[in-house]
Parts: C-alpha cells; structure tokens; sequence
C-alpha cells in the first residue's frame, strides 16, 4: 500500500468533502499541463476552485446515482434475475 499524502494533502484528503477526488484530478490537470511544458504556476493554483467544483459535481452524481442502484436493487429485488 502506497503511502498517503502528507501535511495540507492530507488535510485535504482526509477533511475536505470531494477531497480525495479533488486531488486525483488537480494532480492530473496539472501533471498533463506541466508535461505541455506550461509553467506550474500557471496551472496550479488557478485551477484549483474549479477543479474542486468539477469534483463536488462529481461526487454528487456518484451518490446520486448509487442511491438510485441500491433503492432500486432493495425496491425491486427481483429485477436483477430478469435480466
């Protein structure tokens, strides 16, 4: 198992709601930007808010979404074996 983030990472991991995800996607925005040769600053922290945004929005339709699943699935138990 890898080792987790350390410090306001791990705050943010840990702490933040969408958190975790936030910081799988800033990582990969702002590696594939720094890898087109932009400087970090640049796509760092002005991307940040809404980088978060996208994450929120993302982990609402997760949960919405599994919400759907599981009250269909406990509604209708049945339906699973018709398929």
């Amino acid at each position: 198992m890898e080792p987790g983030p350390i410090g306001i990472g791990r705050i943010i991991d840990d702490y933040v709601p969408a958190g975790y995800t936030f910081a799988q996607m800033h990582d990969n925005l702002v590696g594939a930007g720094t890898a087109a040769g932009l400087p970090d600053w640049l796509v760092n922290i002005p991307t940040m808010s809404s980088v978060y945004g996208a994450a929120v929005a993302k982990e609402a339709h997760r949960s919405i979404v599994e919400l759907v699943v599981k009250g269909a699935e406990l509604l209708f138990p049945h339906a699973q074996s018709c398929r």
